[in-house]
């Protein structure tokens, strides 16, 4: 009953009775659980939807009004609609299968006419003439110039597929480290090492609104938890 009344007295001051937040697929992974946990505790009968959609659908739902946060990279460019946060930075790695066809090849080119013991390198026409799988929206027209290389390259919305074309030896892709490091662990892919240029980049992670709605309370202090944890993270504190 309690909560009850606080709930109803959060909906007079602004409270959302749903809080959606898209998350582009790749910082799935990203440090957002936890600011939703805490908003749980302070707003226990608030309704919490997470969508997973590619960047460019995720700020399409943003300005549709069908979400009211998205977590998303940095934008090439600034939009004069849209307020954000920065909440940290993610880094980007290409990686493909270590039984790529590819990679084998290169490997069995240095084997041929290396020293004994020389490291297997790639450049960037590999990156160029070699096809990636790429996250992209639903929408053809919209793909990030900063992350589509190859000249053939497959598209999918869905992370988890993306993962397993690369795993598959289908492509090379972009991916956040941190969702690919337990696959590098494991053997089922790499990270792509180049002799003319180093592999990653750097990104920040910002939380999207849009400014032609107002944020209810739930994203304001959503948005909040947020920079406050990404400001405990940098000073190495949990």
């Amino acid at each position: 009953l309690q909560q009850l009344n606080a709930q109803a007295l959060a909906l007079t001051q602004g409270l959302e009775e749903r809080l959606t937040l898209a998350i582009a697929p790749e910082l799935l992974a990203a440090h957002w659980a936890p600011s939703l946990m805490d908003l749980a505790r302070e707003y226990p009968l608030l309704q919490v939807e997470v969508l997973a959609a590619p960047q460019g659908d995720a700020l399409a739902l943003l300005h549709q009004g069908r979400a009211q946060l998205a977590l998303v990279f940095e934008r090439p460019s600034m939009d004069g609609r849209e307020g954000f946060q920065e909440v940290g930075t993610e880094t980007l790695v290409a990686v493909m299968s270590p039984q790529h066809p590819v990679w084998l090849a290169a490997c069995q080119a240095t084997a041929a006419g290396s020293a004994p013991g020389a490291p297997t390198l790639l450049r960037e026409e590999h990156l160029i003439n070699t096809r990636q799988i790429v996250v992209a929206s639903r929408n053809l027209a919209q793909s990030d110039p900063r992350f589509v290389f190859a000249r053939h390259h497959w598209r999918t919305d869905n992370h988890l597929a993306a993962l397993g074309l690369i795993e598959a030896g289908l492509g090379w892709g972009w991916q956040p480290r941190a969702l690919v490091q337990s696959r590098i662990e494991a053997g089922r892919l790499m990270e792509m090492p180049f002799e003319n240029l180093s592999n990653g980049t750097e990104l920040w992670v910002d939380v999207v609104w849009s400014k032609e709605r107002p944020l209810g309370l739930g994203a304001t202090r959503f948005v909040a938890l947020m920079r406050d944890s990404a400001a405990r993270r940098s000073h190495g504190l949990r």
